[in-house]
């Protein structure tokens, strides 16, 4: 199973992600098996918090298109966190507080791989410079009922 995103962060779409796990999927139906909860529908998928079973059995690779640094809102992780599954918010406060994180810098062309539980977080951009991710996630659990990944 995969799935794909393009991050572009530039002036006109500048956001600031608090520290979070990547725990949501897309996928074109609702999964009604054990562990899968908190369903939404945005456009032509649901997105829900998938097993830990599920996450632990992923792999995310991100690709930088561009440079990323701490002037254009580069992603900052808290190394050896996806060891601890996955965390409430207010179990993530422990290895939160206090902690800024080490900031992903790259150039393009560098790899940055890691886990969804992995606790990461991204600031807002002060540059004028893009920040372009592509972002694929390779997960080997199978999804029940034959359903794949959205996106």
């Amino acid at each position: 199973q995969a799935r794909t995103t393009k991050f572009n962060k530039k002036r006109k779409t500048n956001w600031f992600g608090p520290w979070h796990q990547d725990r949501i999927v897309a996928v074109p139906d609702k999964i009604h098996d054990e562990g899968w909860q908190n369903w939404r529908r945005k456009g032509m998928a649901y997105y829900g918090e998938a097993p830990e079973r599920v996450l632990a059995n992923t792999v995310i690779f991100r690709f930088h298109l561009s440079e990323a640094n701490e002037d254009n809102g580069c992603t900052y992780v808290l190394p050896g966190t996806s060891e601890h599954g996955r965390l409430s918010h207010s179990a993530m406060q422990p290895y939160t507080e206090n902690n800024d994180g080490v900031p992903c810098n790259g150039k393009p062309g560098d790899c940055w791989i890691t886990r969804p539980l992995a606790l990461h977080r991204s600031l807002r951009s002060t540059s004028p410079v893009e920040r372009r991710i592509l972002h694929l996630e390779f997960c080997s659990e199978p999804l029940p009922d034959g359903i794949s990944w959205a996106g």
